[in-house]
């Protein structure tokens, strides 16, 4: 069978104005996995690759770092169980490993 398919001539393109963050949580082994990924990036590793996250989420967003930053607080429990002071952790990694549970809706 079949089907006619009749193409229009108007097109709709994605709006960037629409698109907003969430929260994306992973399973705990996973969130563990990814944050010692992060957590063993030299500094200069992880500059490199915020820089890169920062380029791409800040044309949509005005906010992102905030953003970034309370998904942080969100998984800080497991960062606590790392031998590493969460305190000591750089700001650089902090929004890194915010950035990693961060989607865009």
């Amino acid at each position: 069978m079949r089907i006619t398919v009749n193409r229009k001539k108007e097109r709709y393109y994605p709006d960037s104005k629409r698109v907003i963050t969430r929260f994306f949580a992973h399973l705990e082994m996973k969130a563990k996995s990814i944050i010692s990924k992060i957590l063993d990036m030299s500094e200069q590793e992880a500059e490199i690759s915020l820089n890169q996250v920062l380029r791409e989420f800040a044309k949509r967003h005005r906010n992102i770092i905030k953003i970034f930053l309370t998904n942080y607080a969100k998984v800080s429990q497991y960062i606590n169980e790392f031998p590493e002071n969460p305190e000591k952790m750089s700001s650089t990694k902090r929004l890194l490993v915010g950035s990693f549970f961060t989607m865009e809706y």
